[in-house]
């Protein structure tokens, strides 16, 4: 004998979810995520600012690493092509390590070329640039960086947002803009 069915009363039926609670639902996610939008835009930005700002030091240190281990000078400059250094000061698309005989500001041929970096993607509204008077970092045998200090400035919105700065010991250090104008 099979066991006994539970009794429904005649008018209980299944209910799921109606076409206009479902429309509701989506407007309230739709509204909820346009809010949001902006705020998550700004943290990608802010990270990926961060991450090329990590990423360059570090490209920076092994250059000087690189120079005093070879006893070569070593240039780590902006390029277009990652072939040749370009003449902007803006780091926004590749960066290119080279080993460099003498004042050479491009490198000689291909073989000289050490590395070639692409940064993250920034959107428009983010910049990477050095100091006008100083485009190019250049590491001498001895890890120096002759001349005058390197300043490469990182700006979200035309706000600073860090900088990286190269002494003329060689010594690279980043730090967080502290004040708007603190990458002049």
């Amino acid at each position: 004998m099979a066991p006994p069915q539970p009794k429904q009363s005649p008018g209980a039926t299944a209910r799921g979810i109606t076409l206009t609670e479902l429309l509701i639902t989506l407007c309230v996610m739709a509204i909820l995520l346009a809010l949001a939008a902006p705020a998550v835009s700004g943290v990608v930005t802010r990270v990926r600012i961060e991450t090329s700002m990590h990423l360059l030091h570090s490209q920076l240190s092994i250059a000087r690493n690189t120079a005093i281990t070879r006893q070569v000078t070593v240039r780590v400059c902006p390029s277009q092509d990652g072939l040749h250094c370009s003449q902007d000061s803006n780091w926004n698309r590749r960066w290119l390590m080279f080993q460099a005989q003498r004042q050479e500001k491009h490198p000689a041929n291909p073989a000289a070329i050490l590395q070639v970096t692409d940064p993250p993607r920034l959107p428009a509204t983010a910049a990477i640039r050095s100091s006008i008077g100083r485009r190019h970092a250049r590491f001498q045998p001895d890890g120096r960086s002759g001349g005058s200090n390197l300043s490469i400035c990182f700006y979200e919105r035309d706000r600073p947002r860090g900088r990286i700065v190269i002494n003329n010991t060689g010594r690279i250090r980043a730090e967080r803009a502290s004040s708007p104008r603190s990458c002049l």
